[in-house]
């Protein structure tokens, strides 16, 4: 069980290992999106050892904006890549790096 009011633990189920995990860290934040926008969150995947990485979407906001939000709220605390060509936001609660990435800034 986990300590969440906006999501359950079958949705941090990783579909091709069933490594069913979650870092506090990364809930942390995930809450945070889903307040923040006042939309669902959907975990696309959570394909993570430590349960500390999710790629997610947020319905009808653009990743940008997410991703956005994510770098100026934490700053520099954990790692988020915004993924242009899915309109995704990768989010790493362990990596705790000072990099703040946007693929689509990349070229």
């Amino acid at each position: 069980m986990i300590n969440s009011y906006f999501f359950k633990r079958k949705e941090f189920k990783c579909p091709c290992c069933k490594f069913n995990v979650v870092d506090t860290e990364l809930l942390d934040i995930l809450e945070e999106v889903r307040e923040q926008f006042d939309k669902p969150v959907r975990i696309e995947t959570n394909c993570s050892y430590k349960g500390s990485a999710a790629d997610i979407t947020v319905d009808d906001i653009s990743a940008k904006e997410v991703f956005d939000f994510l770098g100026l709220k934490y700053k520099r605390l954990y790692v988020f890549i915004h993924y242009i060509n899915e309109n995704i936001v990768h989010i790493d609660s362990v990596g705790k790096t000072t990099r703040k990435t946007s693929l689509s800034r990349m070229v």
